[in-house]
């Protein structure tokens, strides 16, 4: 075995562009399929907490107007858990050093909203009170966006009128994740926020006292949502509701289950694409290798060493490169993850998100990856075993000649020699011809992935303002 140690070492020496090729290949499947799944799990992981803690709303119906009295008629229908009315309008902003006009989403909140129906999640400061000026909480990133501060002053336009709204404090809420404004394609945070503010201030502001035109609901699991939406429709259309909506039509829910259903596809498409091209390149390898040491393997059979001894070594070169490629995998693809979550924190606002490091994914990602590279490498190891010491003292080219049938084709009389020798070399080696037309196609579609996403946004981008809104400018009122 000291012998076969030395050769393994040689091999892996002579060898080593190749083994360098597999390990990065495989390295990238198992890191992309660690750091997709993880990053979901983690997602789904938050976003169950942040629902369940802050009472994500079931249900959804906005209106013009109804009298707070309605509630209790809602609140009684069967299935209905909690019901929560409120104010909500929307507000243009005045802020000096900017040209474009700023909006704000005005929520009315009561004494307690971090228990209410969407609570609210206070990031900084305190919540607002009564009092002589109107004092609200500012969305995280719209604050950030223009570096908001703690007693900082708004204009705001509140239904004509020009008010001061003081910032008292930063604060999420779990039905506004992903925020876009109204009738965009894609979040700016810059024009767009979310301000709440006590429900008597925002009554006065817009003669709303003793109403509401808003109303969430919490359901329980059993209960039937398309039935509760014909229930609370018929009790609030004579206040003009414009249909209820669920979790699934809910624009901040919708985006981000979109958003992880295309990272599921991704978990798998981008992993299959690597691991299958080093899968190819394991068995183009070791193809090679078998082919290039038929005489080194006769010597060893002829020197008393068994099949079983020569499947193994080969079998230990093929665990180095698997090895390396898995654990280094496992590495870049937890530090993949901690990246692509910090990405996600930049658009999906989470109090936290929760890192799901252990999972069946490393089951997953390690098994797939020992299974590709074992694949590769299972049919030359085999046929090195297979050789008998008469039969491996035989050239390789003589075990390899095209067949009749191939040289007497018609169509190699209308090619040149050389254009020959490559048409029999490919109808010869079938197998060959075929994996290597594969692996190109993989390899080809690495690159096409790779700039997918590009190239998409860049159409969109095009498609909905160079075409379709053709506009220099907008005016909504």
């Amino acid at each position: 075995m000291r012998a076969m140690s030395k050769l393994l070492g040689a091999d892996l020496a002579s060898h080593w562009k190749q083994g360098v090729a597999i390990v990065v290949l495989l390295m990238c499947g198992v890191a992309t399929l660690i750091m997709s799944i993880s990053t979901i799990r983690s997602l789904e992981a938050s976003q169950d907490q942040y629902y369940s803690r802050y009472a994500f709303a079931h249900l959804w119906a906005p209106l013009v107007r109804a009298p707070e009295v309605l509630l209790e008629s809602l609140a009684q229908i069967p299935g209905v858990v909690r019901v929560s009315g409120r104010v909500e309008k929307h507000a243009l902003l005045d802020f000096p050093d900017m040209l474009e006009p700023a909006s704000a989403r005005l929520i009315s909140i009561d004494h307690d909203p971090q228990s209410e129906i969407n609570g609210l999640v206070l990031r900084s400061g305190r919540l607002p009170i009564v009092c002589d000026q109107t004092e609200v909480v500012v969305s995280e990133l719209f604050a950030q966006e223009h570096r908001l501060e703690l007693g900082d002053r708004i204009g705001a336009n509140l239904e004509g009128k020009r008010e001061e709204l003081v910032v008292v404090g930063v604060g999420l809420s779990p039905d506004s994740i992903y925020l876009v404004q109204p009738g965009m394609l894609l979040p700016n945070n810059r024009l767009y926020g979310i301000f709440w503010a006590r429900k008597e201030k925002l009554s006065a502001a817009f003669q709303m006292q003793g109403a509401f035109n808003q109303v969430a609901l919490r359901v329980s699991p059993e209960a039937n949502l398309d039935n509760l939406k014909k229930q609370i429709d018929t009790i609030l259309e004579p206040y003009g509701c414009t249909g209820v909506y669920d979790r699934q039509e809910q624009e901040s829910h919708a985006r981000l289950r979109d958003e992880m259903r295309e990272l599921r596809t991704m978990a798998f498409l981008s992993p299959a694409i690597f691991l299958s091209v080093s899968a190819f390149l394991v068995h183009m390898v070791f193809s090679r290798l078998i082919a290039m040491q038929t005489e080194q393997i006769a010597t060893l059979r002829a020197f008393g060493y068994s099949a079983l001894e020569i499947g193994m070594h080969y079998g230990r070169l093929v665990s180095v490169w698997i090895t390396l490629g898995v654990v280094l995998g496992i590495g870049c693809g937890l530090l993949l993850a901690v990246w692509l979550s910090e990405i996600y924190r930049m658009f999906f606002r989470f109090p936290e998100i929760l890192m799901v490091w252990f999972g069946w994914e490393w089951i997953l990602a390690v098994s797939l990856g020992v299974a590709v590279a074992v694949l590769g490498a299972i049919s030359g190891i085999l046929r090195a075993m297979r050789l008998p010491p008469a039969v491996a003292m035989r050239s390789a080219g003589s075990q390899s000649a095209p067949t009749k049938s191939v040289t007497q084709l018609r169509l190699l009389g209308y090619l040149r020699p050389i254009g020959r020798m490559v048409m029999v070399r490919m109808l010869g080696n079938p197998w060959l011809t075929f994996f290597s037309i594969l692996g190109m196609g993989l390899g080809m579609s690495l690159l096409i992935l790779s700039s997918f996403m590009e190239k998409t946004i860049e159409y969109v981008l095009d498609h909905q303002f160079s075409r379709s809104q053709r506009q220099d400018l907008q005016l909504a009122f």
